[in-house]
This record gives structure tokens, sequence and C-alpha cells, in this order.
């Protein structure tokens, strides 16, 4: 409304002055022709500067709307070319876009239709720069026939390698429309013109130049305009702006102006035709002055009419920009702008805080993208329940929302979380959802003026502190958090230093029969730093996998391993089969197995020795090439075994559908025996593995009750402290003999 009432006042202004403007006419009639140059220059340079911003905004518009798509399609997994213009095909309907599609470094362009070509089809001045494949730049680009206007924005993955670009089209109807300025009475012509004066765009109507390029006209006037024309060349080389009057009754011009038009190296320059000036200054007479009169008043008509379309048409970009499609509710850039005005107000009295749920993501994948709609849904109206007057809240995008919840006591944030968590627990019972499960990190704002950027890192950091844990829910951000998430950036930074210091090494959990003989182990990832010092891997392997250093670690262990199982053979010792942890980052690679299986035979270690392991949860994306990735193992005799069953969403679709030898009931369910439910759960399991033809190993064990418990009901294997922690391989290799 505020916004409104500015254009009112404004188109106020604009009203009166016009009317004062047209009485001094009126009255000072003598001067006009004195005065006419320099307001007619002026006019030129508002009309060009106006026509600039609105050309800015028309392309902000469109650029914000192909970067964001590159954004959100950047964070998605496996991107997949035709999924990604499939995807974008919604977004050519609702911004009316020609056409919209990807364009791929092997010089093919992929449209949203399904249709692909070569980029030599493309029909514009397009080129796939490799050297710019780091930047994100967006680019603007016109058709070769002028009547089409191209963006494109770079698509990176998730490496931040750039894989493609998003490109979309639109008709430069829109453009002409924009450098249109009085032209039904010819009284104003505006061209947009390439740096060596190739005409881009023309006005719609009362194309008075007739040429192809704007330097042309130096073959047809006289010396001064020639030289004039010099001078445009060389303030567009400079990238000036300028403005000329002819002294040349004869020549169809009078006034010149152009400007850099700030996109690409554009210019944009603007006419006024000298039979325009001739017919309205011929004679200094009443008539003419009213002529004045009803083209000034005209032109303000026009400005008040190009107002009521701007302001229509942020109204409904507004609209867009500050509604969420999802909840319906305000957007993360109405967030944004709001928290500008209650952070300040409330200085000491607000927490932003970040609100997500864990493993959304699976969500999506196992029940479909509506459904998980429907839970942030059933979280938005929670939250909305919960909010003060004061309290803003927005969806950011997929599972986050964001807060800034006000307070006169720090204890009401704490109950009002407890308060929506409670609720969570309701409605996930009530409509068997009992997947949701919230992470939330907040930030006491104490500082009003530290960046926006900075509270919401803050948050994020304190939300990482819990996320995925099952005894805490949310977290603030303090001090503690602070100095953890330093010491995680400075494993980080030395461990490319301990990858080629070889730090890394394997340690060995045995696995033992119910009888009490060695069957086994387990390779587990150790890091020693050079002073001696064992880091764990709760410390290291999940940093490992975000920044994917995980993969090259896995590599080195899975090789010292097989030299310690070699060497041990050729030194006469009898060992037993060692089981490879395999990360998710190999489960995308069906090249891998063979690489495995060259390497092994290159060490001479028999193929019975080495066994791999594979996450469950780690089974629940990319099914079909996990499958076809245990079949590729089974091919050269390696067993594959289930690590930790019971810890993901679809624990029997797992053992249903992939091909395993060996399940490991995860310790989580060992922990529960000795109570009814507990027993029950894993002779369950156990029962359904036999009768899939499966061994089974029980990890974490570490009582005498929960030996007794698993031996007498015929699990195969026991893996846990009872028997033997972790062993480095001096260690390892005592039991060994």
């Amino acid at each position: 409304m505020s916004n409104y009432l500015k254009y009112i006042k404004i188109i106020t202004i604009i009203m009166i002055l016009s009317i004062a403007l047209t009485s001094s006419l009126l009255i000072y009639s003598n001067s006009i022709n004195k005065k006419i140059d320099t307001q007619s220059i002026d006019s030129l340079e508002d009309a060009s500067l106006k026509n600039i911003e609105i050309m800015h905004k028309e392309v902000k518009y469109t650029e914000k709307i192909i970067t964001g798509a590159a954004l959100e399609i950047s964070k998605k997994d496996n991107i997949d070319i035709y999924n990604v213009v499939e995807t974008l095909e919604p977004l050519k309907r609702i911004y009316d876009f020609n056409e919209i599609g990807v364009i791929t470094p092997d010089g093919k362009f992929y449209k949203s239709d399904g249709t692909v070509n070569s980029l030599e089809n493309f029909g514009y001045s397009f080129e796939y720069a490799q050297s710019e494949m780091e930047k994100y730049n967006i680019g603007i680009y016109m058709s070769k026939n002028g009547r089409n206007t191209a963006y494109t924005a770079p698509l990176y993955d998730n490496n931040q390698n750039c894989i493609g670009y998003i490109y979309a089209t639109y008709n430069s109807d829109y453009w002409d429309k924009t450098i249109k300025l009085n032209s039904d009475e010819k009284s104003y012509f505006s061209y947009i013109i390439s740096p060596d004066g190739e005409i881009m765009i023309a006005p719609p109507k009362g194309n008075f130049i007739n040429k192809n390029n704007i330097f042309d006209l130096t073959l047809e006037i006289n010396n001064d305009a020639k030289s004039f024309l010099d001078k445009i060349k060389s303030d567009i080389k400079n990238n000036k702006s300028g403005s000329y009057i002819s002294s040349n009754d004869n020549y169809y011009f009078k006034y010149i102006y152009y400007e850099p038009l700030g996109i690409n190296d554009w210019y944009i320059i603007s006419f006024i035709p000298l039979e325009f000036i001739s017919s309205k200054t011929n004679s200094i007479s009443y008539d003419i002055n009213i002529l004045l009169f009803s083209i000034i008043l005209l032109f303000y008509i026009c400005i008040f009419i190009i107002v009521i379309l701007i302001l229509k048409h942020n109204k409904k970009v507004i609209s867009v920009l500050y509604r969420d499609d999802i909840t319906g509710g305000d957007s993360y850039i109405k967030f944004e702008e709001d928290a500008k005005t209650l952070i300040p107000k409330y200085k000491n009295k607000a927490v932003f805080a970040i609100i997500d749920l864990d493993k959304f993501k699976l969500v999506n994948e196992m029940f479909g993208i509506e459904e998980g709609n429907k839970i942030i849904k059933i979280l938005w109206k929670i939250l909305i329940k919960y909010k003060n007057s004061d309290d803003i809240i927005a969806h950011r995008y997929a599972d986050e929302f964001v807060a800034i919840f006000t307070y006169n006591d720090i204890s009401e944030i704490k109950q009002k979380l407890e308060n929506i968590e409670k609720q969570i627990q309701i409605v996930s019972e009530k409509h068997n959802k009992s997947y949701i499960k919230l992470s939330i990190g907040i930030y006491e704002i104490k500082e009003p003026n530290i960046p926006f950027e900075i509270m919401y890192s803050y948050a994020n950091m304190a939300k990482m502190t819990i996320k995925g844990r099952n005894d805490l829910f949310y977290a603030f951000y303090n001090d503690s958090i602070r100095k953890q998430m330093l010491e995680i950036k400075e494993l980080e930074d030395n461990l490319e230093e301990a990858l080629k210091n070889n730090e890394f090494e394997p340690w060995y959990q045995p696995k033992y029969s119910t009888d009490g003989d060695l069957m086994g182990s387990e390779a587990l990832i150790r890091w020693r730093k050079k002073d001696g010092t064992i880091i764990p891997p709760d410390k290291f392997i999940h940093l490992c996998e975000t920044n994917g250093f995980i993969r090259q670690i896995d590599w080195k262990i899975f090789i010292k391993t097989c030299k310690q199982m070699k060497d041990l053979i050729d030194k006469g010792n009898n060992i037993v089969p060692v089981s490879i942890n395999l990360s998710k980052a190999y489960l995308y690679d069906i090249n891998i197995v063979k690489e495995f299986k060259n390497e092994i035979d290159k060490i001479g270690l028999p193929h019975k020795y080495i066994q791999f392991e594979i996450t469950e949860s780690d089974t629940s994306q990319n099914i079909e090439k996990i499958k076809e990735i245990i079949s590729e193992f089974h091919k050269y005799d390696f067993k594959l075994l289930l690590d930790d069953f019971g810890t993901g969403y679809s624990s029997l679709t797992s053992i249903q559908v992939f091909d395993f030898d060996i399940l490991k009931l995860d310790k989580m369910f060992i922990k529960n025996i000795g109570t009814n439910r507990g027993d029950n759960i894993v002779l369950y399991t156990i029962n359904i593995a036999k009768s899939l033809g499966m061994e089974t190993i029980a990890e974490g064990v570490e009582t005498k009750e929960q030996f007794e418990f698993l031996k007498n009901n015929n699990c195969d294997y026991i893996q846990g402290y009872y028997f033997s922690k972790p062993l480095n391989f001096e260690e390892y290799k005592k039991i060994l003999k």
C-alpha cells in the first residue's frame, strides 16, 4: 500500500507540474524557440534513461527466473538433462517464454518440448565458452533475425562443475514497446545498437533511418554530421554518453542523444526528426502553444499510463516473489525484507531460527513430492499456530523454514519449540507419519547490525550439531559450537595433507561365531596423525562424505587392507575374510567393481578374503544401479553385506530387492535385547534373513545377555566389544596366530 501511495503522489506531482509547465509555455511562447534545443536534448536523455531503467527491470526479472531455476536444479543429485528440461516446461508457461531448455557442452540444445538440436541451429550468437566455466555469468543474446532475445544462466552440479546452460527466449516485442516513445506522433525514435553501429532493435513504427547500421548515414549527410558520427564511434568505444543538435535544416533529424544501455555492450540512441520540429516551430503563435500544450499533456498522460502499467506489473511480480508456492505464506524474499524492520525493533529480544526435517529427501524419493509437500504444509500450519503477532516465518526451500521469534524472556522460545515439537508428534501419530523429525538451530540476536547471512550461518551451525540425533531436536548457537565448527574447518584443511602423508590406516574389528571362533573382520578407518594422535572416524567421516574426500580415503584403506592380508598369507598366517565399507560415493559407478577386482588381482589376494559392505540407508536411491553393482560383485565371487540393517525407512525392501549374502543387524536392535519388543524384533529379523538364504551378523554386542540371546536364536556371527574392540594391524596379527 505504501508503494501505491508513493506512485499516486508522484503522478499527482507530475500532473501539477504538467499544468504549470503548459501555463508557462502559453505565457512565454516567445522564448520557446530559444529553449527548445535544450529541452529536446533533455527529453531524449530522460526518455533514454527511463528506457534503460525499464529494460534493466525486465532483464533482471528474467535473469532472476532462470538463475533461480539453475540454482534449484544445481542442488539436486544426479542431474539428468532430460529431467531438467521437463521441469523447465512449467516455467515456459508461467512466464510466457517462447522457448526454454538446456545447452550442453557437446554443442546441443535441449528444448522443454523434448526436441534436441545442434547449437548451429540455435539462431543466436551464443558460444559455449569453456574458459568461463568457473564464472556464474548471465548471457543475453539477440537472434540473428533480431526479433527474439535469449537469456542464458550456467547450470552446475553438486561439485560446482558447469554442466551446461539453461536458456530461455522471449519475443523481442517487449523491447520494441520499451523503446517506443510517442511513435504515433513520430516525435521520438529510439534504437538499440551494437558498438559497431549495427541496429539491434528498431522502433516498431516509423523507422525513418531505413538503414541496418547507424554509421552508414555518413554516406549521405554533410561534413558536420559525419564528424559527429565519428564522435559517436569514439564515445561508444570509451563507454561515454553524448548529444547532438543538427545545424543542417535539410537533413531529416534535428536532435540525437545516446547512452550506454548497460546490457552487453549495447547503446540506446534516440532521435527527434526535423519534420516534427519544423511543424511545431514554423511560427510562434497561439495555435502552436495550444499544440505544445496538447503534446505535453499527452506526454504526461503517457507517463501516467506507463506508471499505471508498472504498478500493475510490480504488483504481479511482488505477488509472485512474496508468496510461497507450497505453503501459500510468505516467501523467503518477503521474510528478508520484514526482518530488516523487525530485528532493530526488538534488539536483544529476538532469535533467528532455522527449522527443517531430518532425511526429508528420502521422504520425497520414497513417497513422492506430493507427500513431501503435504508434510511441508503440516509443518507450516503448526509454525503459524504458535506464531506471535510480531514473529515472522517463511518457507525457504525444500523442507527448510526460517523464522524470527520475539520474546520477553528466552524461556518463552524454549517453550514455543517444545510446543511445536509436541504438536508435530501428535500430527505424526494421527496421520501415521512417524518419519517426521525436526531439527532446529537458533541464534540469539544480540547485535542487530550483524549481516543477515551471518545470522543464518550461526543458526545453521547450531542446527547441524543436532542433525540426526534422537535425543535433541533444537540447539542454540554458542561459543562451543563456534569452536566445534573451527575444529571441523581445521580438520578439513588437514585432510589433503593427511592423504598425501598416508595417515589413514585400517583397523580391524573381529567377527566371531557363537562358538567363539574367529570367522572374519571389518576394516575400519582410523586417522593417525604425524604426532601419533588417533582421530576417531566420527570426527571426520561425515565431513569427508560431504566434501568428497571419502572416496579417496576408502580407496587407500582398501589397498592397505589387501596388501596387509596378502603379507600375512605370504608369511604363513591363516587369515579370515575382511569386509570393506563401500561409501555412497561408489554407488553411482559400476566400473568401480572392475577397479576393485583388478587391484585385488594385481596384489595377488584371493577374492574370498575380501567382502564389501553397503549401508542400508544408501540403498534407498539408485535402486537399479545398486542392483547392477551387486550383480557385478557376485560375478567376481565377492560377498556383499547389508550394513546397519533397520536404520533405513525401507528395511524389508532392502532385503527383498537386493541380493545380499549377509545381513548385519544394527546395534540399535541389539541394545534393546532384554525387552519383549526388542527380543521379538531381533528374532523376527534373523528368521526373515534365514528364510531368504542370508547369514546374519549382530553388531554392537557388548553383554553376555545379548550374546546368549543371539546364540540361542541362531545368529551366525557376533561383532562387538563382547569379544573384541577394533584392533590396529599389529594387534590383529596376534589374534590370527
